[in-house]
C-alpha cells in the first residue's frame, strides 16, 4: 500500500520545511486564535454559541438571531438543493444522528463549490471561529466499526508497511452491511468510482501525460504494494473467515484498489492518539512512537483544498474541530488544507492539481542518475572518484536511507544525502572519506563513515547559496536542468503556436497533467535563473 497520507494535516514528505517546526508554530497560533465560545460537543444543545444542529429530517435548523448574507434567496436555493439531493440529504441526517454540530454561518452544498460537494460560508466568519465539531464517536476507524473486536484480536496478523489493512476491512465491512450506521456516509461516495486518481487511468494515458514527471512510476509502485499486501496478508485472513466476509467483493482486487484510493484521497492522519512506547529497561531516553492512526472523518472530508486555505482541522482527544484560520466572507467556499503538498502529490493522491503559480509547495527530484550524466557531459572535476564514493556510501547504508536525489523547491534545494557537498569536496578529503567507509552492516568501533553524522543529515541550499557556487557546479546543475527539460513535451501555449488552433478542449486529466508538468518545468527554469 502507499505510505499513509498526511491528508489535511501538515506533511514533511518532499517538503523543504520541517514538520515538527511547522506543527509547533501552527499549534501555538491555533491556541491563540481559538475562541472561548467553543464548548464541549456534549453541551452544545444547552448553550447556543452560534451553532445549529441538523434535525431528524436532514434539514438545517437555524439558531436564533441568524445574520446571514443579503441574498437569502440564493442561500435558500443552495440549502434546498442540498436537501433535495438524496445523497447529501441522507448524509446530513447521518450527521444529526452522529451528534455533529455546525456553525450557523456554514452550509454543506453541492452547488457553487469547486468539486462534487463542499462547504460555503453564508455569513461573515472571523479568524478563530469553529465551523463544526465532530465527536470521536462519529469517526470511522478500526476501533469504531462493526468488527472492532475482530480487528483488535487480529492486529498482529494485519500488520503491514502501509498500516491500512484494518481500516480497509472496516470500510468494506460497513460498505457491504445494508444496516450499517455508516451507510449514509459511505453512500456519498457511490462505489468509490467517482474518484479519478491516476491509478485508474489507462497505462497509455499515464505514459503519454505523466511519464516525464515520474508520477507514472509512483502509480506502478503503489499498485504493486497494494497487490503484495492484499495477496500476502489481507486475502488469506478473509479466506480464513468466510462466515464474517461473505460478500465476494472482499476477494476482488479492483474493489480493494477503490478502497485504497478512498483512504488515500479522504483519510486524515491522527497524531493525537499515537501512543508513546518506552522501554524502562533501556539505558537511553529514546522513545518509540507508534505510527499515527488513519481515520475517515465525515463532514471534514467534504471540504476541498487550495494551498491558500482558510480553515484547518484541529484533532483533539475527544473532538475534531474545523477552525477558520483567516476571515471568510459570506459566499466564499470554505477550504481545508491537505498539507503543504506539490501538484505531483495532489494528482497522485487526490486526483487533481491546481494552477502552478498558486502552489508554492511544488517540488521536483533531481535524480542521482541524471546528475551522473550531467557530470560526465560537463567533465566535472574528479567525477569518477566522487561517483565511486557516492555509490559506496549508498552500499554502506545499513538502513537503506540514502537518498538517490536532490529535492528542488521554490526557494532552493534540499540535499538529504549531501550529494552536492560530496561534489564540492576537495580531492584529499574525498579520498580520506572513501578509505574510511565501512561495509554495510559493519558495527565495530572503527573510525569511519558508516553514514553521515547527525549534523550532516540534510543540507538546505538557498537560491542565494546557489549564486555563490563555483562555475563547474553551476554548469553541471544547468545541464541537469536541461536534461530533464528535454524530456517534457512543449507546454500548451507553445504547442498551439503556428497550428492555427485558437481554442482546444482538454479533459480534466489532461489539464491536471499539464499543471504537474508546468509546475516541474517552472522549477527547472527557476533553477537555471539562480545559476546565472
Amino acid at each position: 500500500m502507499p505510505k499513509a497520507p498526511r491528508r489535511r494535516v501538515l506533511s514533511a514528505k518532499n517538503q523543504p520545511l520541517q514538520r515538527k517546526e511547522l506543527e509547533k508554530k501552527l499549534d501555538s497560533e491555533r491556541d491563540a486564535r481559538t475562541p472561548d465560545i467553543i464548548q464541549d460537543v456534549n453541551n452544545r444543545d444547552h448553550v447556543n454559541h452560534g451553532y445549529h444542529t441538523i434535525n431528524d429530517a436532514g434539514n438545517i435548523a437555524d439558531a436564533e438571531d441568524v445574520n446571514c448574507a443579503d441574498d437569502m434567496e440564493g442561500i435558500d436555493d443552495m440549502r434546498n438543493a442540498a436537501q433535495a439531493e438524496s445523497g447529501l440529504g441522507n448524509f446530513l441526517k447521518f450527521c444529526h444522528a452522529s451528534n455533529i454540530s455546525l456553525h450557523e454561518k456554514v452550509l454543506c452544498t453541492n452547488r457553487g463549490v469547486s468539486a462534487n460537494y463542499g462547504m460555503v460560508a453564508i455569513g461573515d466568519i472571523k479568524t478563530g471561529e469553529t465551523l463544526f465539531i465532530i465527536p470521536r464517536t462519529a469517526v470511522l476507524s478500526p476501533e469504531n466499526c462493526g468488527i472492532a473486536k475482530f480487528l483488535a484480536s487480529n492486529a498482529e496478523s494485519l500488520s503491514s508497511n502501509s498500516g491500512w489493512l484494518p481500516l480497509i476491512l472496516a470500510i468494506l465491512y460497513e460498505k457491504f452491511d445494508p444496516e450499517s450506521k455508516w451507510r449514509a456516509y459511505l453512500d456519498t461516495f457511490p462505489n468509490f468510482t467517482n474518484m479519478d486518481l491516476p491509478m485508474f487511468w489507462p497505462l497509455s494515458e499515464l505514459e503519454s501525460e505523466l511519464k516525464c514527471t515520474g508520477l507514472a512510476s509512483s502509480v506502478a509502485t503503489d499498485i504493486h504494494n497494494m497487490r503484495k499486501e492484499y495477496d500476502s496478508t489481507l486475502l488469506p485472513l478473509i479466506t480464513e473467515h468466510p462466515e464474517l466476509f461473505k460478500d465476494p467483493r472482499y476477494r476482488d482486487f479492483d474493489v480493494i484498489k477503490q478502497v485504497c484510493a478512498f483512504i488515500m484521497a479522504y483519510s486524515f492522519t491522527d497524531d493525537v492518539s499515537r501512543q508513546v512506547l518506552s522501554d524502562s529497561d533501556e539505558s537511553d531516553d529514546e522513545e518509540e512512537m507508534q505510527p499515527p492512526a488513519t481515520l475517515m472523518v465525515p463532514l471534514a472530508d467534504l471540504l476541498n483544498h487550495v494551498p491558500d486555505h482558510n480553515a484547518e482541522l484541529n484533532i483533539g482527544e475527544s473532538t475534531l474541530r474545523m477552525i477558520a484560520v483567516k476571515d471568510i466572507k459570506k459566499g466564499e467556499e470554505v477550504y481545508n488544507t491537505y498539507g503543504k503538498v506539490s501538484n505531483y502529490t495532489l494528482l497522485l493522491m487526490y486526483g487533481f492539481a491546481v494552477l502552478p503559480q498558486t502552489n508554492p509547495y511544488n517540488t521536483l527530484e533531481l535524480k542521482l542518475s541524471t546528475i551522473d550524466t550531467a557530470c560526465i557531459q560537463t567533465d566535472y572535476p574528479n567525477w569518477e572518484l566522487r561517483s565511486e564514493y557516492l555509490k559506496k556510501l549508498s552500499a554502506a547504508d545499513a538502513q537503506d536511507s540514502f537518498s538517490q536525489s536532490i529535492c528542488l523547491h521554490s526557494s532552493g534545494l534540499s540535499d538529504t544525502a549531501q550529494i552536492l557537498k560530496v561534489l564540492r569536496m576537495d580531492k584529499e578529503e574525498l579520498q580520506a572519506r572513501l578509505s574510511a567507509l565501512k561495509p554495510k552492516g559493519v558495527s565495530d568501533d572503527r573510525d569511519g563513515d558508516d553514514w553521515l553524522s547527525d549534523d550532516e543529515e540534510e543540507e538546505e541550499i538557498t537560491s542565494d547559496d546557489l549564486c555563490e557556487f563555483d562555475e563547474a557546479t553551476k554548469a553541471m546543475l544547468r545541464r541537469v536542468a536541461d536534461l530533464i527539460l528535454a524530456e517534457f513535451p512543449p507546454s500548451l501555449p507553445t504547442a498551439l503556436q503556428g497550428s492555427g488552433v485558437s481554442s482546444i478542449s482538454l479533459s480534466n486529466r489532461q489539464v491536471f497533467s499539464m499543471y504537474v508538468r508546468d509546475s516541474q518545468t517552472s522549477l527547472l527554469i527557476k533553477l537555471k535563473q539562480w545559476l546565472v
